[in-house]
């Protein structure tokens, strides 16, 4: 997280392109025992799967909205 902070301005160069990372400075993701992830590699998955498609389509937006819940 801290070495995104970094390259804040090289990301927002980039067009169309999104960075969501699993936690913010100073802190920790939380593990998923039961599949021996990270809750955040968990949600990914599960939204990349499909939970997060919306009539077949998957955007960054509807993806990041399915990982909060």
């Amino acid at each position: 997280a801290q070495a995104l902070e970094g390259l804040d301005s090289r990301i927002a160069a980039i067009p169309n392109l999104v960075v969501i990372s699993a936690s913010g400075p100073g802190e920790r993701s939380w593990p998923d025992s039961s599949l021996r992830v990270s809750l955040f590699g968990r949600h990914l998955v599960e939204g990349l799967a499909g939970k997060a498609a919306l009539q077949g389509r998957l955007d960054a937006a509807r993806l990041f909205a399915c990982m909060q819940e």
